[in-house]
């Protein structure tokens, strides 16, 4: 599917023609150094590509790329539905197309935004947010909420439905999505889109007749669909699965994907900010607790850039803007990619360079908040998504933010360095999304904050 986009619309991202720009050398941080030079060496490589570009990849990481993969695939599965059933699950799921926040950015982009929990786990955001915005609106989604709470206890009851009894090594809570096969995977794919819609109660017996109460009729409404109904066997799930891979949305689906993946990407955040804090020489754990909290204010959005349409005019831009130039407001961001290039950032004099695709790797970007913490010590990186490209981007981004009443400023360690002059005022980050709920994605939103 493409964004569907007038004419007009259509004209205000493309970019003018251009030479490529040079591609960037990304330097890497090895979170996997063991402790002393090697850490040490790994933690001053950290804080120098903080300082020089506000952009780096990390490697030895520890999260199965099997994980990965998975929610990529998920989340490329759903972006591939007809357009009229991804605006159904937009409340579900916090999807949006073209419009980037309410201020009249555009892109080339359609996209899920999604709180996450206390526990971890991925909730939806307000489609219509900007981007400092979205957490807000999603911390409000979750507190309103009545459903039971997302990710590992989700999991959980649906492997409990699945197996013989509850003493099975799946219903254990150990149990990860990346360390069952895959058969049982599209097992739990479509024992949670039936419970998630009352077709199957969870049980903690064996199957029976009485697993699946009441006996189910959920294809009825598909001519060409056999109905489903409760058998006397162990194989009642795998009955299920034949007549239900077909018709499973991939949306639930994907949420408990998306859960893992952000929790994961929580600890890594938590792990780099931890490295950060040891090349600064501070103590305490001051750069991590930000994000670890159970109140931290974080996110993840999940970008689509659809191929470029087709081939222009003579004369017409080459390139379209899938995502407009800006930084991020939160402290750090942890993004991946499908291998798909088009990420560019800005160097130290304004010069773009592109990012090339990394298939092991996450990248990362100091946000605005890192950058007052640090007293302008760390550079919060500019960043684009160009559309040049016939193949589709994938991007997933985890945004590591503050809690919401948390009182920023340079933190008292790094200001020896600047004669104790602090450039940038306190506030908390209620209030620098409040203002920045006011910007435009290129703006500068610190500008207002600085001494």
């Amino acid at each position: 599917m493409v964004v569907v986009l007038a004419k007009g619309e259509l004209d205000q991202i493309a970019l003018p023609s251009a030479d490529l720009p040079p591609v960037a050398d990304v330097p890497a941080v090895d979170l996997s150094a063991p402790a002393g030079s090697a850490r040490e060496a790994a933690a001053r490589a950290l804080v120098a590509a903080c300082e020089e570009d506000g952009f780096f990849r990390v490697t030895g990481h520890g999260v199965p790329m099997e994980l990965v993969r998975a929610a990529e695939a998920a989340a490329a599965a759903f972006f591939e539905l007809p357009q009229g059933e991804k605006e159904v699950e937009a409340p579900t799921l916090g999807y949006g197309s073209k419009q980037i926040g309410g201020n009249g950015d555009l892109g080339w982009v359609e996209y899920l935004l999604l709180g996450v929990t206390p526990a971890g786990a991925a909730v939806p955001a307000s489609s219509s947010s900007t981007l400092p915005c979205a957490a807000a609106a999603a911390s409000a989604t979750a507190a309103s909420s009545s459903s039971a709470p997302a990710g590992p206890l989700r999991f959980r009851a649906v492997v409990s439905a699945c197996t013989h009894t509850d003493t099975s090594p799946l219903a254990q809570p150990e149990t990860t999505w990346s360390n069952i096969t895959r058969s049982t995977r599209t097992l739990l794919v479509v024992a949670a889109w039936c419970v998630t819609h009352s077709f199957w109660q969870p049980t903690s017996t064996p199957f029976d007749s009485h697993a699946l109460a009441p006996p189910i009729d959920c294809c009825a409404a598909r001519a060409d669909v056999p109905p489903c109904r409760a058998a006397r066997s162990i194989d009642t799930p795998w009955i299920l699965i034949a007549t239900l891979q077909e018709l499973a949305p991939i949306t639930h689906a994907s949420l408990g994907l998306l859960d893992e993946y952000t929790v994961a990407m929580r600890r890594m955040a938590c792990a780099v900010l931890e490295l950060m804090a040891e090349g600064l020489g501070l103590t305490g754990g001051e750069l991590a607790r930000l994000v670890a909290r159970a109140d931290s204010d974080c996110m993840l959005r999940v970008n689509h850039y659809p191929p470029r349409p087709a081939a222009p005019a003579v004369g017409a831009p080459p390139n379209l803007t899938g995502f407009g130039e800006h930084t991020d407001p939160q402290i750090i961001s942890v993004l991946r990619s499908n291998g798909t290039s088009g990420l560019e950032v800005a160097r130290h004099d304004g010069a773009w360079a592109a990012v090339p695709a990394d298939g092991d790797a996450f990248f990362v970007n100091v946000g605005d908040t890192l950058q007052v913490l640090t007293n302008g010590r760390f550079r919060s990186v500019r960043h684009r998504v160009v559309v040049n490209s016939e193949r589709s981007r994938v991007s997933m981004i985890f945004f590591g933010g503050p809690p919401p009443d948390e009182k920023l400023a340079p933190l008292p360690e790094l200001l020896v360095g600047d004669g104790g002059r602090s450039r940038y005022r306190e506030f908390t980050w209620t209030e620098f999304k409040a203002s920045g709920c006011r910007t435009r994605l290129e703006d500068d939103r610190l500008a207002r904050f600085e001494n």
